[in-house]
């Protein structure tokens, strides 16, 4: 078993490695939601049954991405929590 030490450390690690995905994570709502306005904005009064599908689509990829969100904020508190009891 690792020691407390190394254990602190692989948590930190883990850490900057969440920070990396939250980053990521921010972008690619950006990026849901551009992608969204511009299918959006040129299918608007299309008569095509498919569009509201896709924008369905683009609006569920976007709530999938604040709930990645919200799960990586909340590792945060966890391992400072977790850290704490070591």
């Amino acid at each position: 078993m690792a020691g407390i030490e190394e254990v602190r450390a692989s948590v930190a690690l883990a850490n900057e490695r969440v920070n990396e995905a939250l980053a990521a994570v921010a972008t690619a709502v950006i990026a849901a939601q551009d992608a969204h306005s511009i299918f959006a904005a040129a299918t608007q009064g299309s008569a095509q049954s498919a569009v509201p599908q896709g924008l369905g689509m683009l609006a569920q990829a976007g709530e999938n991405l604040n709930l990645a969100n919200g799960n990586l904020n909340g590792w945060a508190g966890f391992a400072d929590e977790y850290v704490s009891r070591l």
